[in-house]
């Protein structure tokens, strides 16, 4: 999180104080903007004070060439199998406010909401269904689904979709 003073060109104002955090392993998107807001309010009450009191003295932004990253569309939710579980598990998280993640098992339209990655191998696509878990083989381990959205139906555990639900591997 940064503070800066506003300047006619976009993100380029010198800055009052600069912030990072450390991002937790099952941190999501809502959760992660949640706690930036948090930051960003606390060092608002912290820092404008001592800036208007002429106490701290803005300072140029490091020299660091900036980071840019496509506008996500609704297609980029959708999961494709042949990527690796960890970077679909990690996309799961990110795109959970939006477009959130989204995949067909047995017909149905689902959106996954919450999963975990662990070792295994089959072909890209296909399920395992084994005590009670869910999991969709990727290019790489297999992706575990511990939470989801069927459709016209509320969040639910993946146990309680299988109970529901009569899938087949």
């Amino acid at each position: 999180v940064s503070l800066m003073v506003i300047v006619d060109r976009l993100d380029e104002g010198d800055l009052l104080t600069q912030h990072s955090i450390p991002i937790a392993p099952t941190a999501t998107t809502p959760s992660l903007t949640a706690e930036l807001v948090s930051l960003s309010h606390k060092l608002l009450v912290e820092i404008i004070p001592l800036y208007r009191a002429a106490k701290i003295q803005p300072y140029p932004q490091p020299d660091e060439k900036p980071i840019y990253s496509h506008k996500l569309s609704k297609t980029d939710g959708i999961i494709d199998c042949q990527k690796p579980a960890t970077q679909l598990e990690r996309e799961i998280r990110a795109y959970l406010g939006w477009p959130r993640s989204r995949t067909q098992l047995g017909g149905l339209d689902i959106i996954i909401t919450a999963a975990h990655t662990v070792p295994g191998s089959s072909t890209p696509g296909s399920l395992s269904i084994e005590n009670q878990q869910l999991g969709i083989y990727c290019g790489k381990d297999m992706l575990v689904i511990d939470r989801l959205i069927p459709p016209g139906k509320k969040d639910m555990s993946a146990q309680s979709f299988l109970n529901g639900y009569h899938l087949s591997p």
